[in-house]
């Protein structure tokens, strides 16, 4: 398999209120589209909380990713420490390539989006946040 996207990690904070966005780089706001992603490092001290890995699936249904995300708390965080980072990391099992991936909803919540050069794969050439508040990395 060949890994077509980085780990994209999201910082999330759980109320809005905790970081004011103005002292923080590349925090997404719903609407947010054409960011620069952050370059994260990983956290010399952490907590796994979750790890899971799954099939993703084009929306044509055709094309099919293996996805793997780990929830950790991060004493680091730039919303505080201990709050939660979400490391995603998609590998392109089809034979097409990728050029977009959204993930859930974190409407609701603050996010800093970026990517962990250490691993292999491709960058985000952008990321954005919908309205609706998915968060999308643009490969692109």
């Amino acid at each position: 398999m060949k890994t077509t996207l980085l780990a994209g990690a999201l910082a999330a904070c759980a109320f809005l209120n905790l970081a004011p966005s103005g002292s923080l780089a590349n925090v997404l706001g719903a609407g947010d589209t054409g960011v620069a992603p952050d370059t994260f490092t990983v956290p010399p001290d952490f907590t796994l909380l979750t790890f899971i890995s799954d099939d993703a699936f084009s929306s044509d249904g055709r094309d099919a990713a293996l996805f793997l995300e780990a929830v950790i708390s991060d004493p680091t965080n730039v919303f505080g420490a201990g709050d939660l980072d979400f490391v995603i990391v998609v590998e392109n099992e089809g034979f097409h390539s990728l050029e977009r991936v959204t993930t859930s909803s974190f409407a609701g919540f603050k996010t800093d989006v970026g990517y962990l050069p250490d691993f292999p794969g491709i960058p985000p050439s952008t990321v954005d946040s919908t309205d609706g508040g998915d968060d999308r990395f643009q490969l692109l």
